[in-house]
């Protein structure tokens, strides 16, 4: 269920025939596709030792029976909260800005990982979402849960804003020309390139380009000057 519906926070027993809640939570953790699901575990059992045993299994709560509702409500809004937070973090990752802080979560550093396969790999059009899932370990449709879930996103649509930006940056360098970044992005048509571009930028790649080789020729003119 898990890994069918994705849940953004799973409140679990420990006491639990077939399967206790220390072993639900080191299963989660231990896949790729569910493993940055918080789990709040729940129990009568109270010794420290006890309470240590299923943080230690990674649960990020337990909350011992009998407990005030109010407290576990406190806790799951805290996750939710928290799960925003990582995920804008998690999409500046996409910006590809050379000092842009890496990621040390295990979550960021999926994001990163993923995101620098994509960039490996910007030219082949024929690079698509088997071959990411199959290099990232994950189903393919575990990768679309698993991606949704940390940044909101699809995997077409995270794949596109780096190809989008990637080509944003080599543009503004003004050493290609339009064609030329469409190729290194992995567009055949330029003309659909340029489409999608101006629908994420609001400008079309060629004013992008212009834009900024007027900006160099003013800076050039007033060093001279």
């Amino acid at each position: 269920m898990a890994r069918q519906h994705m849940p953004d926070v799973i409140v679990c027993d420990v006491m639990m025939p077939e399967m206790n809640g220390l072993e639900v939570v080191r299963a989660l953790k231990s896949n790729l596709e569910t493993s940055h699901i918080p789990v709040i575990l729940i129990s009568a059992r109270s010794a420290s030792a006890q309470v240590l045993e299923g943080l230690e299994a990674g649960a990020v709560a337990y909350l011992v029976k009998p407990f005030d509702f109010t407290i576990l409500d406190a806790k799951i809004k805290i996750q939710l909260r928290a799960k925003e937070e990582a995920r804008q973090q998690y999409r500046n990752v996409m910006l590809l800005e050379p000092d842009q802080p890496s990621p040390e979560d295990p979550d960021g550093k999926f994001v990163e990982t993923l995101r620098d396969l994509i960039v490996q790999n910007l030219s082949d059009t024929d690079f698509g979402v088997e071959q990411i899932a199959f290099q990232m370990g994950v189903s393919v449709s575990g990768l679309y849960r698993k991606l949704k879930s940390l940044t909101g996103m699809t995997v077409n649509s995270f794949t596109k804003n780096i190809r989008m930006k990637r080509a944003r940056q080599l543009l503004e360098t003004g050493y290609y020309n339009v064609n030329e970044v469409a190729a290194e992005v992995g567009f055949d048509d330029p003309q659909y390139f340029s489409r999608e571009y101006k629908k994420m930028f609001d400008e079309s790649p060629s004013e992008t380009r212009k834009v900024h080789l007027e900006t160099q020729t003013k800076l050039h003119r007033n060093g001279k000057s």
